[in-house]
């Protein structure tokens, strides 16, 4: 039907390994690859089902995308390996204003709660990162690109999962539509 990729509510660091072997056998088996998913449920991603289908994709094409925010801390780690492989003392930059997460200790739930006592939290920081990532330019090749745009997606989903975790303490729908909007944006994106 002229398809050219999945996207499902899932996280965009996972999904990735998993497009990326589709793509190029990245990872060695779709199995594998999505047993080296520890956010996701097994019975929603990492199932027989999925495995199929990513293999039938490996050999007729198409890409594989997660939409969610949720991936706070694993998205982070991406954009810095990423970035270390193309600019030093970027990297360094963007790790000094990611520290402000350290003492959470990749606990999104706690970095919320946090956000009651200290309300500035690492707002700031995700921006100015964001705006760097989205400045940073590669070489000319395909592999480039798809590594550049994927890292330039951790930074977005950092940005919005930062405003996400924000929007939770007031209780109302307001968290939602931060997620909802972060995933119909990557969606325009991939489109």
């Amino acid at each position: 039907h002229g398809f050219k990729f999945i996207a499902v509510e899932g996280d965009w660091p996972d999904a990735d390994r998993l497009n990326k072997y589709i793509r190029s056998g990245a990872g060695g088996s779709a199995h594998k690859t999505l047993m080296h998913n520890h956010r996701w449920p097994a019975w929603m991603w990492a199932n027989d089902e999925v495995v199929a289908l990513a293999e039938w994709m490996r050999k007729h094409g198409g890409g594989f995308y997660g939409l969610d925010v949720s991936s706070l801390f694993e998205s982070i780690d991406e954009v810095v390996k990423f970035v270390k492989s193309k600019d030093m003392s970027l990297a360094s930059e963007i790790e000094k204003r990611y520290a402000c997460f350290n003492s959470y200790e990749g606990d999104e739930i706690r970095y919320a709660r946090s956000l009651l006592e200290y309300p500035p939290g690492c707002e700031s920081e995700v921006l100015s990162n964001l705006q760097k990532v989205l400045n940073l330019r590669v070489g000319n090749g395909a592999r480039d690109e798809e590594a550049l745009f994927s890292t330039q997606q951790n930074a977005r989903v950092v940005a919005n999962a930062e405003s996400y975790y924000r929007a939770m303490l007031s209780g109302d729908a307001s968290s939602w539509n931060v997620r909802d909007s972060h995933m119909m944006e990557t969606l325009d994106r991939l489109l």
